[in-house]
């Protein structure tokens, strides 16, 4: 398989996984005071070129934080009502020595009950994805910011301050 092959499988299998826009997602972000941020680990190899979760980490939370949101510690969740957390994959990869290719996939988990049986579930009630080619992390970084600021209007339009 040549490399343009190896591109095309890989952009076809993300698309695939991407989940769907939440409908409703704005009643859902109804009364969020805080949530928690889990970044998933980044692969190595990008972390070695400048792109680390540390920084994720950091970026997302001062968003949240300057938007008047709180960052809630896990422990902290647990108490919350709905106790939600946002995940966040970037999956890159390095297709040369300075192009990457990547999938952002932010989304918010919650507590939910199902209609029909009434129990509980850890539901995505919100989530933004993006895909991407770059010769700059930063750019990965820059694109993370957008999807928690599209997070931040709508939470924004439904908790006024």
């Amino acid at each position: 398989m040549n490399k343009a092959s190896s591109i095309i499988t890989v952009i076809v299998v993300l698309l695939m996984v991407m989940p769907g826009m939440v409908w409703g997602a704005d009643k859902a972000l109804r009364g969020i005071k805080g949530l928690l941020v889990v970044v998933e680990k980044i692969n190595p190899e990008i972390e070695k070129d400048g792109l680390t979760e540390n920084q994720i980490q950091t970026d997302v939370e001062l968003k949240l934080r300057m938007a008047g949101l709180n960052v809630l510690t896990s422990e902290e969740r647990k108490k919350a009502p709905g106790r939600p957390f946002f995940y966040l994959r970037a999956h890159i990869l390095k297709l040369s020595s300075k192009v990457y290719i990547f999938h952002i996939n932010l989304i918010l988990f919650q507590d939910a009950y199902l209609e029909r049986n009434d129990e509980p579930i850890v539901a995505s009630t919100w989530s933004s994805s993006g895909l991407g080619e770059t010769d700059d992390l930063d750019i990965i970084r820059s694109k993370v910011k957008d999807h928690v600021d599209e997070f931040l209007n709508i939470w924004l339009s439904v908790n006024p301050k």
